[in-house]
């Protein structure tokens, strides 16, 4: 609750009271509307079409992802889908990461991947690639 230990960065116009709510009481709004569509998905079925998935293992089982579900809840559909790409993404991202560290490719270029962005992460957490750790993505173009 003090302004010294804040992470955030204040606008011009703004003082750390503007934004501080560490004493506002807790609302269970939320929480209870995520109980709500979790026990009772006909509440609002669109929603929760949108943030079901099936789990990457094979197994068919079915999760629900709750940031989806609260942020649908807090914004609209829309918000919803953002949330549950955002989640693939990172999925996705951090499966390859683990199967480039475990499967490593054959030759000496580790930077030889799908995105910029996983070459980019491939190259930080592999130094002794002969590359060093210098980095330029210019428009489509990664060089290292």
């Amino acid at each position: 609750q003090d302004s010294s230990n804040s992470l955030f960065t204040l606008r011009s116009d703004e003082i750390f009271d503007d934004i501080n709510k560490c004493a506002a009481p807790y609302v269970d709004t939320v929480e209870a509307a995520v109980s709500s569509l979790v026990s009772d998905p006909i509440i609002n079925q669109e929603l929760y079409d949108i943030c079901t998935y099936y789990d990457n293992y094979g197994n068919g089982e079915l999760n629900l992802d709750l940031t989806c579900v609260v942020d649908g809840l807090c914004g609209d559909t829309n918000d919803a889908r953002n949330a549950r790409h955002d989640r693939q993404d990172i999925e996705s991202t951090n499966y390859q990461l683990w199967h480039n560290s475990n499967y490593p490719r054959q030759g000496n270029n580790p930077t030889q991947g799908p995105t910029w962005d996983v070459k980019a992460q491939v190259m930080a957490s592999t130094p002794d690639n002969g590359f060093g750790w210098s980095v330029d993505i210019s428009g489509d173009t990664f060089v290292a």
